[in-house]
């Protein structure tokens, strides 16, 4: 049972659910990207699952039992919807947009010290990782959408 838009509690079938999850979850993995923003001769070959929020000084302060709440898509009554699940803050914020090299040594400013206002380059920083993310997601989300039409006229 979840609530509607109007705080109506609606039943959800959750064999549907399930497979309308295991649809979105198989599109994304088909369509997850593994490359560096940074694209230079400095990176490494190894492209991690680089944080956009800190794991070990924002996740960890807001997780419960390690979890966090994140919204995914989901299915009711044959319609889009999202809903919140618990995830591991591991795996929360991540995304493969920065080789090793980078993720370490580019955001070092904001990785080993704590925020200070007005600092410039932190700000900067956390600007630049979030539009990384961003720009990241939209290539991601444009190749799910070819895959998803892909793989309904097949």
């Amino acid at each position: 049972m979840i609530k509607n838009k109007l705080s109506e509690t609606v039943s959800v079938n959750t064999e549907i659910g399930n497979e309308f999850e295991k649809r979105i979850n198989f599109l994304k993995r088909i369509s997850r990207i593994k490359e560096c923003f940074c694209k230079n001769k400095n990176c490494s070959s190894q492209i991690i699952n680089a944080h956009s929020i800190q794991n070990n000084k924002i996740l960890r302060e807001i997780a419960v039992n390690g979890k966090v709440i994140s919204i995914v898509p989901t299915e009711v009554d044959n319609q889009f919807a999202t809903k919140t699940k618990k995830i591991g803050r591991k795996v929360a914020t991540v995304s493969t947009n920065f080789c090793g090299y980078h993720d370490t040594e580019f955001f070092l400013p904001i990785e080993s010290k704590d925020y200070q206002k007005n600092n410039r380059q932190q700000e900067f920083l956390f600007a630049y990782r979030a539009l990384a993310k961003e720009y990241h997601a939209k290539r991601e989300m444009l190749l799910f959408l070819r895959n998803s039409i892909y793989q309904s006229s097949s």
